[in-house]
């Protein structure tokens, strides 16, 4: 499959780190839309990855054959309020362990029909993003776990959520404590509160359309999506929710970047203290990544190269990804390339953009004739 891979975005030591990383998933997960994260502005042919766990077959599987016990009853998180660090017990062998049955537990909830996690999660999907550049080398920390919504969240919905998240993640759900010991541990975090209180926020403006959790980095935090954004309600969004970084920074960025026709969506970062200072600006373009080609994103490409938010050459790797490459071996078959979004960050005076590359494996018999 290299020769899928333009050298402008996947080389050298990175690309031998990212092969170790997917040695971690099973081969089936290449049967299903797979995907990369391209940090433009930075000079390292780098990628996280992410794949889809399916409702059924064989990837869901092997991650519920991944978990230590069969989980019955209720689920414990996998890391507890006398951790000290929540979500700091996720990267190291023991936490990874609690992690996976947190998973396998999640993955089996998604089975029982009429069950929450069942009819919220849309067409039953997992998405699991794996960190490349910034674990140390040789590090493997648990994949973050992410959903995609079915339909409008209520208010009354948030603390099956936030039950999810924590059965997917190990995250701690208690209500967060007011009083800290002298040399304890931090106070927990209201996540119900602090969740509810952004779906409140952004009801008028657009709808809930992705959360998630990192668990295998330090700060376990929540990240919520909202979709369906018209580009003028982006500056209304933000003051309702309450978002502590420059409102301005972000509506220069879509004054630059929004261009006509455009979906968008906010990520941000729930976590200690409500929501937290770093934004995510997601651009997509009609259609998704598996119909997009290089001249579609051609004039935003060039904007965010005259802007310094992306070097030349990740422009160029990005222009070679879409499209399909041809593979022979004891068949043939093709990778399907394409590009789903361009995320614009900005926290404090700071903005990055990264792409995220969706890809998938098709045979001869799922191609269309014509």
């Amino acid at each position: 499959m290299r020769p899928a891979f333009p050298t402008e975005l996947f080389d050298g030591v990175y690309w031998e780190r990212l092969l170790a990383r997917a040695a971690e998933v099973p081969v089936a997960a290449i049967e299903n839309a797979f995907g990369f994260e391209i940090r433009l502005g930075r000079p390292e042919p780098a990628s996280d990855f992410c794949i889809v766990v399916p409702a059924d077959g064989e990837v869901r599987s092997h991650y519920i054959g991944l978990a230590r016990q069969e989980v019955t009853g209720e689920i414990e998180p996998a890391c507890s309020a006398q951790s000290g660090v929540p979500g700091l017990d996720a990267r190291n062998g023991a936490g990874r362990r609690l992690a996976r049955d947190s998973l396998a537990a999640c993955l089996r909830e998604m089975e029982i029909a009429g069950s929450f996690a069942n009819e919220f999660i849309a067409s039953g999907a997992t998405m699991l993003e794996y960190d490349v550049l910034e674990p140390r080398p040789g590090s493997h920390p648990s994949p973050g776990v992410f959903w995609d919504i079915a339909g409008p969240v209520k208010p009354a919905q948030v603390g099956e959520i936030v039950r999810l998240l924590a059965m997917a993640s190990g995250m701690p759900v208690r209500p967060a404590s007011r009083d800290v010991p002298d040399g304890g541990a931090p106070p927990e975090v209201d996540w119900a509160a602090a969740l509810r209180h952004v779906v409140d926020a952004a009801t008028p403006y657009g709808c809930i359309s992705q959360v998630g959790t990192f668990v295998g980095r330090q700060r376990v935090g929540v990240r919520v999506n909202v979709g369906r954004l018209e580009h003028e309600a982006l500056a209304p969004l933000l003051d309702a929710i309450g978002w502590p970084g420059p409102v301005t920074a972000a509506t220069d960025a879509m004054a630059v970047c929004g261009l006509p026709g455009m979906a968008l969506a906010a990520a941000l970062d729930v976590g200690q203290g409500g929501v937290g200072p770093r934004l995510g600006l997601e651009l997509a373009l009609p259609g998704g990544w598996a119909k997009s080609r290089w001249r579609h994103w051609n004039p935003f490409l060039d904007i965010l190269v005259a802007k310094g938010w992306c070097r030349a050459d990740k422009a160029a790797g990005l222009k070679r990804w879409c499209g399909l490459t041809t593979l022979y071996g004891r068949e043939t078959y093709w990778i399907a390339k394409g590009m789903n979004h361009v995320k614009i960050g900005i926290q404090d005076d700071t903005v990055e953009a990264k792409a995220y590359l969706g890809a998938c494996r098709r045979r001869a018999a799922d191609m269309d004739p014509a």
